[in-house]
Formats: C-alpha cells, sequence, structure tokens
C-alpha cells in the first residue's frame, strides 16, 4: 500500500491561556503556546504525531517561565517526528530523545513540564502514545471512552514532570518513566489530547456528551467548533466556584480543604478524527 491510502488524522487545536493580558497567549507568529502550555502536530507519510506539555507554574517564583521550557520540549519532540525514521511506533523513545537532546544545548532552558505524545502510526492505524504527569488522552469510539491515560503524581497536584534543574537541590522525573500503551483505531474514531486544564475542570461524561455529535467529523471546520466548545466549556467551568469540578473532587479526596469549583488554569486540547481516504 501506498501512504496514500493510508489512515490519517484531523486535528484542529485551541487552548486559553489563565492571563488573559499574557504575552504568552497564542499570537500570529504561531508561538504554540496558551499561558504555560505548549503543543505540537505534526504529519508524516509514516505517521501523525500530537503532543502537549503542561510547563510547571512553580517556576515563576524564581522568574523562570516554565511555558518556555514547554514549547522548547514540543519543538525537539516536533523536529523528531518529523525525521523520516520516526513510524509512530515510538513515542516514548521520542520524548526521551528530544529530552536529552534539550538538556544538553549549551544555552539549556531551565524549568519542568507534563508531556503527552500520541501517534498514529499510519501504514496499521495503530495508536502509540507516551504519558508523563497529569497532561493526558482520551480515544472516543460511538459515544464511549474505550482507551485513555492515566496520571502520575508523586503526591496531590505534583504531578511527574521532565525537569531541566538550576542547581543539584532540583530533581525531576525521567522520561523512562512515560506510562506507553498501543491500540488499533478505526475509522470514526476520536483523540482527544490535552493538559490538565481540561480535564481539571471537565468531568469525562460532559466530555464524551459534548463530543457526541464529532463523532465521525472529518470536517475541519466542524471539528474546530467542537474543540472551541469545549474549551469555552473549560474556562467557564474553571471560574465556576459553585461547580463540583474533577480537581475539587481529588482534592477532597486528599483531604484538602478545597469545598467546590473549578481550577483555573491554562487549557490546551487537540482533537483528532481518525479519516480513511476514500478510494
Amino acid at each position: 500500500g501506498k501512504s496514500k491510502d493510508y489512515a490519517f488524522l484531523v486535528k484542529v487545536v485551541q487552548g486559553s491561556a489563565k492571563m488573559p493580558q499574557s504575552q504568552y497567549q497564542r499570537s500570529s507568529n504561531g508561538s504554540n503556546r496558551f499561558g504555560e502550555d505548549s503543543w505540537f502536530i505534526s504529519s508524516t507519510p509514516k505517521a501523525e504525531v500530537m503532543g502537549v506539555a503542561d510547563g510547571v507554574g512553580g517556576w515563576r517564583s524564581l522568574g523562570i517561565d516554565s511555558g518556555v521550557f514547554a514549547k522548547e520540549l514540543m519543538y525537539c519532540c516536533s523536529n523528531n517526528a518529523q525525521r523520516p525514521e520516526f513510524d509512530g511506533r515510538n513515542p516514548r523513545q521520542l520524548l526521551i530523545k528530544s529530552f536529552n537532546q534539550m538538556k544538553s544545548k549549551t544555552t539549556t532552558v531551565r524549568g519542568s513540564s507534563t508531556a503527552c505524545l500520541v501517534a498514529l502510526k499510519r501504514s496499521d492505524c495503530t495508536l502509540h502514545t507516551a504519558n508523563l504527569g497529569d497532561s493526558g488522552f482520551l480515544v472516543l469510539r460511538g459515544g464511549k471512552v474505550v482507551h485513555r491515560s492515566y496520571g502520575q503524581h508523586h503526591s496531590f497536584n505534583t504531578p511527574y514532570q521532565l525537569t531541566v534543574p538550576l542547581n543539584k537541590q532540583q530533581s525531576g522525573d525521567e522520561p523512562e518513566l512515560a506510562i506507553a500503551t498501543h491500540m488499533p483505531l478505526q475509522e470514526g474514531d476520536l483523540v482527544l489530547t490535552a493538559t490538565d486544564g481540561l480535564f481539571d475542570n471537565v468531568p469525562e461524561s460532559l466530555l464524551v456528551r459534548q463530543l457526541t455529535n464529532s463523532q465521525g467529523e472529518t470536517r475541519v471546520e466542524r471539528l474546530q467548533v467542537a474543540a472551541n466548545k469545549l474549551v469555552a466549556l473549560a474556562r467557564n467551568l474553571s471560574h465556576n466556584s459553585s461547580f463540583q469540578s474533577p480537581f475539587a473532587m481529588k482534592a477532597r479526596a486528599n483531604n484538602m480543604n478545597y469545598t467546590s469549583g473549578g481550577k483555573p488554569d491554562d487549557i490546551t486540547l487537540i482533537l483528532a478524527s481518525v479519516a480513511v481516504p476514500k478510494q
């Protein structure tokens, strides 16, 4: 088979920075950032790859913008994803290679971020994923979640994170710890990849309900509308102080004094629909 006959993904991106006046808002120069979140999408004859990274906000007190770190990580992943030898099969290896490249640069960017990489190996329509921390993905088929990531946390609200430290006191997690999965996809499946700004504010059942009508949709304009609506919903719920958000429920389960409400945060999502070329 020729690559033009292989399955492909119709992909759209949307997001929202927590600080609307922030200079990091996605700008016309294609900055691939929403606040301290970053993302990339890549398409080659062999693989479709999507990634999100959530820069860890704790660096702000040191005068460091973790969004720069997240963006640099996604930039390296994107470059490696487009190399002819990458066929989509091992996104964890892609993450390891990209992070090590970042660390070895002479002008090293300091900071830390989570990372979620999702790749479609086009020749056999298999999804391969690697997730470190609490960004993540869902696969929807026929209005149901058939595959999903699970977050990795050291303690409540402290996700696993890739780190390039300022000093020996700081430590992070190795990219080898990313959880890798794979599953065959079908035409019409939806793959949603997002940072925790989405998952902390929108319950999974509500995500599924919002996306039911997008199942099998391959028109980019329609998918973009669905993505825009999801981000608007997440942003509105994040500022709703009476809403029982997934974040509020997790906080209470961890004995935190957090009665209700969403969690204002940067939000980034990539929505992709599995399409097969019409013969």
